[in-house]
């Protein structure tokens, strides 16, 4: 069943339809959202048209489960597709986005990291949005064991330009009087 929240969405065609196109700043402090939980108040991730992930009250032998992502306050699944919370049918709730899984079996780990929708990390969003270029780098790092992420520059400033005083000399001289010269050189033979 498709999530909606009346509150938390993206404006993208401006209709109720929108309301399905969810984000979500709501990080576990699990590993495979390192990046996401540093950045939590500014890069939200949007989830389009999603899914949920619920966890199961048991898990096999040796497996770990832990909802990474968590849908923003009154989320509900729209059961009927009218966009709006209809009670006492639709319920608002923490729905899980993300799951991070950890299997362990004598000394070898399997890790799986499940996203409700695999639209979050396509190119057209990835491209775009910063939170879901995150999910899929901070997913990435902890499936490899990477221990120290790579942190991304968030910052929109332009890297600052020095030129040093012998540099611009060296150039001013050389296409003011060196062209010149060369061309007369040229000119002359």
């Amino acid at each position: 069943t498709i999530l909606a929240n009346e509150q938390a969405f993206a404006r993208v065609t401006n209709t109720d339809a929108d309301r399905t196109f969810i984000y979500s700043n709501r990080y576990s402090s699990h590993p495979s959202v390192t990046t996401l939980t540093r950045y939590a108040n500014k890069v939200p991730v949007l989830f389009p048209r999603t899914g949920s992930i619920d966890k199961l009250p048991t898990v096999p032998k040796n497996t770990k489960v832990d909802l990474v992502i968590t849908a923003m306050d009154g989320t509900f699944r729209d059961a009927n597709e009218n966009f709006s919370l209809d009670s006492p049918q639709e319920k608002r709730e923490a729905f899980g986005l993300a799951a991070a899984i950890t299997r362990t079996a004598t000394s070898i780990e399997g890790r799986v990291y499940v996203l409700a929708d695999v639209d979050t990390v396509t190119d057209k969003f990835l491209r775009s949005l910063q939170g879901n270029t995150l999910v899929l780098e901070d997913a990435v790092y902890w499936l490899r064991d990477v221990k120290d992420p790579v942190l991304p520059t968030l910052s929109d400033e332009d890297v600052r330009i020095v030129h040093k005083r012998d540099d611009d000399n060296l150039w001013y001289y050389s296409t003011t009087l060196g062209v010149p010269a060369l061309v007369a050189a040229l000119g002359g033979l």
